[in-house]
């Protein structure tokens, strides 16, 4: 009996089969998908693909290797299903790498159509989430071509930007988590922005070419700035120091670079390493709050210009000194956009009222953002210790202005 019974499993396990896989051909895989709101105010979907026979070893040279197509519904799901009534085929969200939220659905509310994303169990929490200037599918349609599939070049910007502090990096389990409690600690995400060449080159270069032809020149897609929600709603936006000030007040912060001038005896580049050590803490009496912002940083020298000579204590110092006189303004920059401003609070103070005085939260939670947190006393320290100096310690150019 036993050894029927074990010859039964067998023949069951060699018989088991993946019952709900489907093949490669019969679906598409979405790598990007962009969120806008047509004038009707459906939701409008840009999904982009990969074309699987392009990405072969032995495909033609020259071919296209992704597609984008736009859909609508008047939910999201039903955008997706009518997918199949252009391509004939089924969407696949597992290998999903970005999600960009066009500026006008973002400014209406992203909880209408981000339902979806959060309960299909295709889709990964480690995607990454961006709201772009203008329209979400401008951005998808256009080709970059840095790398073969334009959805790769975003997802490696919005993954990497936050390395020099000037953007933040949110995946979507965390923008999801952010959403489900706001009071206390308010969402935010990456801003991205589609460029010509030219234009990038005039705002952020700041010198146009001379012999370059611009007609011929893609687009690039740009990642500096914060996107600041209130609730499901975006309200704004921080610049790229007022971003590296929301940044400064998080311990995600890995990597960043401050320049120092130190007039006369020149610049100095300072690199973070080790990341930031942030402490903050709020004290409430009544209706007046005071926050006080400790932020510790280990720094490298990383290039200098001038006349520096970093073997001199006084240099130190006066190089230590310039990057909490510059941290400082950023992050007093940033309380007083999104805080005073947005009222938005997307620094989390309110979590820290809350898991030290859960008594107290529940009787100002109300309050909190737009009367209390808004005319808060903000008062920032900023430690900063120069652990590596330049390895020019000694270089012939270094010397006294004064000679």
């Amino acid at each position: 009996m036993k050894k029927r019974l074990s010859l039964l499993m067998l023949f069951l396990v060699l018989l088991t089969g993946c019952w709900n896989s489907r093949e490669s051909d019969k679906i598409d895989y979405v790598f990007a998908v962009g969120i806008d709101l047509s004038e009707a105010d459906e939701i409008i979907l840009t999904i982009q693909t990969p074309v699987l026979e392009a990405l072969k070893p032995n495909a033609p040279g020259g071919e296209k290797k992704y597609k984008t197509i736009s859909v609508k519904g008047k939910t999201t799901f039903e955008g997706i299903r009518n997918y199949i009534d252009v391509t004939g085929q089924k969407l696949f969200w597992g290998h999903t790498q970005t999600y960009v939220i066009g500026e006008e659905a973002a400014r209406k509310g992203v909880g209408r159509f981000l339902d979806f994303f959060s309960a299909d169990p295709e889709l990964r929490g480690t995607s990454y989430v961006a709201v772009c200037k203008g329209k979400a599918k401008d951005l998808l349609e256009a080709n970059p071509q840095f790398t073969p599939i334009p959805a790769t070049y975003m997802n490696n910007l919005v993954k990497n930007a936050v390395l020099n502090g000037k953007s933040p990096t949110v995946m979507f389990a965390d923008f999801n988590r952010m959403l489900a409690e706001p009071t206390g600690s308010q969402p935010y995400l990456p801003l991205m922005e589609l460029m010509t060449r030219e234009e990038y080159d005039k705002k952020h270069a700041s010198i146009l070419g001379k012999y370059m032809d611009y007609s011929k020149q893609t687009p690039v897609y740009y990642t500096v700035g914060t996107a600041v929600f209130h609730g499901t709603k975006l309200v704004g936006y921080l610049n790229e120091k007022e971003t590296r000030g929301l940044n400064w007040t998080k311990n995600t912060l890995k990597s960043a670079l401050v320049t120092v001038d130190c007039g006369e005896y020149g610049i100095a580049s300072l690199e973070l390493i080790g990341g930031v050590k942030e402490r903050q803490k709020v004290k409430v009496e009544g209706d007046k709050a005071m926050v006080e912002v400790k932020v510790k940083a280990n720094l490298n020298i990383a290039d200098r210009s001038g006349f520096l000579d970093v073997s001199e204590e006084a240099v130190i110092r006066k190089l230590e000194k310039g990057f909490a006189d510059v941290v400082t303004a950023e992050i007093e920059a940033a309380f007083n956009k999104a805080i005073r401003k947005y009222h938005s609070d997307i620094m989390a103070f309110g979590n820290t009222v809350s898991d030290a005085n859960p008594k107290l939260w529940e009787q100002i939670k109300s309050r909190w953002e737009n009367e209390i947190l808004p005319r808060a006393e903000l008062s920032i320290t900023v430690e900063g210790r120069i652990r590596r100096t330049s390895r020019t310690l000694y270089s012939p150019w270094v010397k006294s202005p004064s000679d």
